[in-house]
């Protein structure tokens, strides 16, 4: 009885605690919600997989979507957010992040106005780091992925 007493209490305490600051974003959340997928635009928080470190100073969010594998953990979360940075300076922000973390870069790939960062952390955890240019601004997308996880 005590396990599952302690169980629920972190079911629930830990998606309180663990929620990341209010992301910067320019219109009305709007969430759809399929069996173990959400899909929120215009999020008023970052999926939980996905630390506010991640996302730049004055970064406008777009769209995020969170897939949650067995319990309550995402398996897979992606984010999508514009911002003025320059390419050059989101890959040196990226960089920087990975290298403090210990995560491996995997893959760098430039294609004609999109840059593509692949990375492992030393926990087998995925992230992919999408920049492509736009008219005055950057896209970013971002993709977690659990590895080992059972879907």
């Amino acid at each position: 009885m005590q396990k599952l007493k302690v169980l629920l209490f972190l079911l629930i305490a830990i998606p309180i605690f663990s929620q990341n600051e209010k992301p910067t974003n320019s219109g009305k959340e709007e969430v759809y919600v399929f069996d173990r997928l959400t899909i929120i635009y215009h999020p008023q928080k970052l999926p939980i997989s996905i630390d506010k470190e991640f996302i730049p100073q004055g970064a406008d969010i777009i769209v995020s979507t969170e897939y949650r594998g067995n319990f309550y953990e995402s398996a897979e979360s992606s984010l999508i957010y514009t911002t003025q940075d320059k390419k050059e300076d989101i890959l040196k922000f990226y960089e920087e992040i990975f290298k403090l973390q210990e995560w491996r870069i995997l893959q760098k790939e430039a294609k004609d106005n999109a840059y593509i960062l692949l990375t492992e952390s030393p926990y087998k955890k995925i992230f992919t780091v999408h920049i492509q240019d736009e008219i005055n601004k950057r896209k970013v997308k971002l993709f977690f992925r659990k590895t080992g996880v059972s879907f």
